[in-house]
């Protein structure tokens, strides 16, 4: 786990180890514009944003949707506030096999074969 956030005081961003393969950022009213400082972690495996104000489609901004990490096993998003469109940004992960998408505001039935997930392991959606 991180127990150092490195700061870059020229632009006010945190920049995170790039070799980092956990983070756990619970409960920590974190947004979606939090989300472009994950962009360069590719090796990134684990990752809990449980209890934060993620919203809709993880837009970062008007022109821009969130992208993971290729190589995340394993995703938790409880307890946020994100919609059936947010659904697609989990389209390119290969080898997750954990996800956590209860108290959400996802809505109908959801297709959790072939589309967008592939064989996961565990799924909570409630």
């Amino acid at each position: 786990m991180l127990s150092t956030l490195f700061f870059l005081p020229e632009n006010n961003i945190f920049k995170w180890p790039t070799t980092l393969q956990q983070l756990s950022l619970s409960g920590n009213s974190l947004s979606n514009t939090f989300l472009s400082s994950l962009r360069e972690l590719p090796h990134l495996q684990y990752i809990d944003l449980s209890e934060n104000q993620f919203e809709g489609a993880l837009d970062i901004s008007e022109n821009e949707t969130f992208k993971w990490p290729t190589n995340l096993q394993r995703l938790h998003l409880s307890s946020n506030s994100l919609n059936n469109s947010f659904l697609s940004s989990l389209r390119d992960l290969l080898h997750l096999q954990y996800l956590d998408l209860s108290y959400n505001k996802l809505e109908g039935t959801l297709d959790i074969s072939g589309q967008y997930f592939h064989p996961l392991l565990y799924y909570k959606i409630l």
